[in-house]
């Protein structure tokens, strides 16, 4: 479980659903942004506490590398 305090630039943090690691790069404007090295999101609200855990709300969704290859083929 990783709270907005925890991401901090240049982190790397394991993840459920996505293949590898997310990398953290956090901007001089303060925006969180996590990358799989294919796809980008940004962090647009932090720290919502869920009944499993603590959830980050991103502007985007990201697919495993996996299965953007295969829908890219379709």
């Amino acid at each position: 479980m990783y709270t907005s305090e925890d991401l901090t630039d240049r982190t790397t943090i394991a993840t459920t659903g996505v293949e590898g690691p997310l990398s953290v790069t956090v901007g001089a404007d303060g925006v969180v942004s996590l990358t799989n090295g294919v796809q980008t999101v940004n962090v647009v609200e932090a720290d919502i506490e869920a009944e499993n855990g603590i959830v980050h709300k991103i502007d985007g969704f990201l697919v495993p590398v996996t299965l953007q290859s295969n829908l890219i083929e379709l």
